[in-house]
């Protein structure tokens, strides 16, 4: 509902877990995260002021509730969901901070949920990446957003996600420009146009 901007229903759901749902779960705290996380997320649906500031308090009450969680779970499989789900609430605090641009938070956020959704979530890993290229470009450090770009567009390909895929390419020809690369600029231009699922060789940083 969040996806398609009904708000309106959004927020009956959401009365419907808080009030009916979670307090007959015997996992309430990891379902509270989930709550928060969604609430939040739903907050920035209806701009003003304070919906951003509301909303990050949300996220950053989310990761704490599954830190929590995972400190006092003696389930490994659920441990391992709640450590999943904490991958998902750090990129949307990425996002919620590059709204602001608040780059250079953005990209400590970015840098540091890169390496936990290696450890616990290789589903997110791709968008993770993602996230931390576009915090790196906007800060103006190129050579690094290319490199992390290279990494996306792979891990994108790994998972078959053109949508992915596309939106990497795209952000390698933004790097290429700016590093005055225009041949390889317009290669990853075709890639687009034949809608390749080609692996991007990865380059050095340096």
């Amino acid at each position: 509902m969040k996806r398609f901007h009904d708000l309106k229903e959004a927020q009956e759901l959401l009365d419907k877990l808080i009030s009916k749902e979670i307090p007959k779960s015997p996992d309430k705290d990891l379902y509270m995260a989930l709550y928060d996380n969604m609430l939040g997320l739903a907050i920035v649906m209806e701009p003003n002021d304070f919906s951003t500031i509301s909303a990050k308090s949300m996220l950053i009450n989310a990761t704490h509730r599954i830190n929590e969680y995972v400190a006092q779970c003696t389930n490994e499989n659920k441990k391992s969901q709640a450590e999943r789900y904490k991958g998902q609430v750090g990129i949307n605090l990425v996002q919620l901070e590059l709204e602001k641009n608040h780059y250079n938070a953005a990209n400590r956020i970015a840098l540091s949920n890169l390496e936990h959704v290696k450890k616990y979530s290789e589903g997110y890993v791709a968008e993770a990446y993602s996230v931390l290229a576009y915090t790196q470009f906007m800060l103006g450090e190129y050579q690094e957003a290319l490199h992390t770009s290279q990494l996306a567009t792979n891990a994108h390909v790994e998972i078959g996600n053109y949508d992915g895929v596309q939106a990497s390419r795209e952000m390698l020809i933004n790097c290429y420009m700016k590093l005055r690369m225009k041949v390889k600029a317009q290669e990853e231009a075709q890639l687009i146009l034949d809608k390749s699922f080609q692996y991007e060789p990865i380059e050095s940083k340096n």
